[in-house]
């Protein structure tokens, strides 16, 4: 009886603490995304001056600041690298079917990354 009695209270305990940290989370987050955003404003603000003032900006430059203005892990879009696809239900559900080469390139690649973790447990294991 003395055991269910506090329940409640540790079901209340847990929800408040989890609810403060994703809040705080959440609060984190925003200032880091306000402060990218400053960053890349000052940093095309600065890039748009300089084209307007007839400053010589040359295109190594130019690259330079426009990269350090994209977002984490955002992808260079080039057109022509896309290729247009059609992508059926069947490869939705049972996957799309790779070729010869790809597949020994893939198996290739993950025989050496076992390889690599098999000898990082064996040094893990040697050690005293």
């Amino acid at each position: 009886m003395s055991r269910t009695s506090y329940l409640p209270h540790i079901i209340y305990s847990v929800a408040l603490t989890s609810v403060s940290i994703h809040l705080l989370w959440q609060r984190k987050t925003a200032e880091a995304q306000k402060a990218s955003v400053l960053a890349q404003t000052s940093i095309l603000e600065d890039i748009a001056q300089r084209l307007r003032s007839n400053d010589d900006l040359s295109d190594e430059e130019y690259t330079r600041l426009r990269n350090l203005a994209r977002k984490k892990g955002e992808a260079v879009f080039n057109p022509a690298e896309v290729k247009n696809e059609e992508i059926g239900w069947k490869d939705v559900f049972l996957g799309k079917k790779i070729e010869e080469e790809q597949a020994t390139k893939i198996a290739e690649l993950e025989r050496l990354e076992w390889e690599k973790l098999r000898a990082e447990f064996k040094d893990l294991d040697s050690q005293p």
